[in-house]
């Protein structure tokens, strides 16, 4: 994993321990997005007919040191969107 850093934006790279590990027609596993409230912007994706995989969970402390919540659901190939 590397991460690469600007300003206050964050990218981690990951590469996949294998093509089948990645789990999509995409070659991306997943990317994040960091939101001020997880919580309205869960509703407002449900609202539009989101599906998540999982429901909020928290995460390990992140970046800044602080403990996260984190949800997943399908981007259109197939890759995670945390």
């Amino acid at each position: 994993m590397r991460r690469v850093k600007l300003g206050t934006r964050v990218i981690e790279l990951l590469q996949p321990l294998s093509q089948s590990s990645a789990g999509s027609t995409s070659v991306l596993h997943h990317f994040a997005i960091a939101v001020d409230n997880i919580d309205a912007t869960v509703s407002a994706l449900r609202a539009k007919g989101v599906e998540f995989d999982q429901e909020i969970s928290m995460a390990f402390p992140d970046l800044f040191e602080r403990w996260a919540k984190n949800i997943f659901f399908k981007g259109p190939s197939g890759e995670a969107i945390e």
